[in-house]
C-alpha cells in the first residue's frame, strides 16, 4: 500500500514513462497564449507538485499542474511529433547537413532539379507499370542501397563495393532476420538477395494477365428484312382482300346469312394458316438462334483455374503481409530479458502499448494471408 501511495505521489496521473513519450495539451490556465499547446512529459516535481513538460512550439520547459495538462488525441501527437522535428535545432541541424552532401553529390546539377526529375521519372513508372510493381522495385532499390551505402559513404571504389557486397548481403539480412545469425554464409546471402532481384524482375516485366482472349458477343439477328417484305407483300394484296370481302358480304347478303358470316369463317381460315406457319418455323429455328434472340444469352469466357497455394504465398502482398506479422510478433511477443516469446506479453504490449495504426496494420496482414491461403 505504501508503495502505491509513493508511485502515486511520485506520478499522479500516470504520464511518466521512460523514455518520455507521453504527448499532453495545455488546458485551463489563465495564459490564453499557452493554451491548446503540445508537449512531451518530463518528469514530476513532488515539491512544486508540478509536471515537467517540454513544448515543442517552442522547445522550452514548463512547470505545469496536473490539472493544466490532458492526453493529447492521436491526431493531436502526430502534430506534436511533426513540431518537435520542425523546430528541434538538432534535427534541423542534421537536415542541413544532408541536404548540403546531397548538393555536393549531384553538383554540377541543382538539388532541385535532380528531385524534380526523380519525381517525373516515379510518376511515368507508375503510369506504366502500377503502383504495387513500382513498390516492388523501389523496395528492391532500397535494399541494394542499404547493403552498399557503408561503401558508398566511405567512399570506396567500385571494385572494393563489388567485393565487399557478399558480407554487407549477409550482414544486411542478419541485421533484418536476427534468427539467420550464424547461419548464413557470404554465398547464400548473396543468393537470397540475387533471388529477390530476379523476382522483382520479373513481376515487373512479364505480365500477369490471363491469355485467355476475349470472346465478343455476336450480333444480335434482326428482322427487317422479314418485316420489309410482310409490308411490301401487304400492300400489294390490300386491294385484292378488299374486293374479296366485299363480294363475301355481297352474297350473304344474297343468301340471307348473318352480316359478316362469310367474312368471320374466311378470318378463322387466315388465323389458322397463320398459326400452323409460325409453328413449323418455331420448331425449325436453331436453339442458339432463340436464346440469343429472347433472353439476350451470350457465351462467356470461363474464369481462369486457381493458383497454386505455393504461388500465392511467393506474391508480393503475401509475403509482405508475412514480414509485417513476424515484425510485430518479435517486437511485441518477445521478452527482452529472457528471448522468449510469451502469448501473455504479446496481448498485453498489442492492446496498452501499441499505437492504433500499427494494430490496423496487422489485422489488415492478418486478413490479407488468410485471403492468400483460402482464395476468398
Amino acid at each position: 500500500m505504501t508503495t502505491a501511495s509513493n508511485n502515486n505521489a511520485r506520478d499522479p496521473s500516470g504520464y511518466l514513462t521512460s523514455p518520455p513519450s507521453t504527448v499532453v495539451k495545455v488546458v485551463g490556465t489563465a495564459r490564453d497564449d499557452i493554451n491548446g499547446l503540445l508537449g512531451i512529459v518530463l518528469s514530476y516535481n513532488m515539491e512544486r507538485e508540478r509536471y515537467l513538460v517540454h513544448m515543442t512550439s517552442s522547445q522550452s520547459t514548463m512547470a505545469l499542474k496536473k490539472e493544466n495538462i490532458q492526453k493529447a488525441s492521436m491526431m493531436e501527437k502526430y502534430r506534436c511529433q511533426f513540431q518537435q522535428l520542425q523546430n528541434d535545432p538538432r534535427v534541423r541541424e542534421k537536415v542541413a547537413h544532408y541536404v548540403r552532401w546531397c548538393e555536393n553529390q549531384v553538383q554540377p546539377y541543382k538539388l532541385w532539379h535532380v528531385l524534380g526529375a526523380a519525381l517525373l521519372f516515379a510518376v511515368i513508372m507508375l503510369y506504366f507499370f502500377g503502383f504495387t510493381k513500382c513498390l516492388m522495385v523501389t523496395s528492391m532499390f532500397i535494399l541494394l542501397l542499404v547493403i552498399v551505402l557503408p561503401d558508398i559513404l566511405n567512399k570506396a571504389s567500385p571494385t572494393v563495393i563489388l567485393q565487399r557486397f557478399p558480407q554487407r548481403s549477409r550482414e544486411a539480412l542478419e541485421q533484418q532476420l536476427p534468427f539467420l545469425r550464424g547461419k548464413l554464409s557470404d554465398r547464400m546471402a548473396v543468393a537470397i538477395i540475387m533471388v529477390v532481384v530476379a523476382f522483382t524482375l520479373q513481376s515487373l516485366f512479364v505480365g500477369s494477365g490471363s491469355s485467355t482472349p476475349k470472346v465478343s458477343p455476336p450480333p444480335r439477328p434482326t428482322n427487317n428484312a422479314p418485316k420489309a417484305a410482310l409490308s411490301t407483300a401487304a400492300a400489294s394484296t390490300t386491294k385484292e382482300m378488299m374486293e374479296k370481302y366485299y363480294h363475301l358480304g355481297f352474297q350473304d347478303a344474297i343468301d340471307g346469312k348473318d352480316k359478316g358470316f362469310s367474312i368471320q369463317e374466311e378470318l378463322k381460315k387466315l388465323a389458322d394458316v397463320q398459326h400452323r406457319s409460325l409453328v413449323t418455323e418455331e420448331q425449325e429455328e436453331p436453339l442458339a438462334d432463340v436464346i440469343n434472340d429472347d433472353f439476350d444469352y451470350y457465351p462467356t469466357t470461363p474464369p481462369p483455374p486457381p493458383k497454386p497455394l505455393l504461388s500465392r504465398l511467393f506474391s508480393f502482398s503475401a509475403m509482405g503481409s508475412m514480414f509485417y506479422i513476424y515484425r510485430m510478433l518479435k517486437e511485441k511477443g518477445i521478452d527482452q530479458s529472457t528471448g522468449l516469446f510469451s502469448v501473455g506479453q504479446l496481448a498485453a504490449n498489442l492492446q496498452h502499448h501499441t499505437e492504433l495504426w500499427q494494430q490496423a496494420m496487422l489485422l489488415f496482414s492478418v486478413y490479407n494471408l488468410m485471403r492468400v491461403v483460402l482464395s476468398w
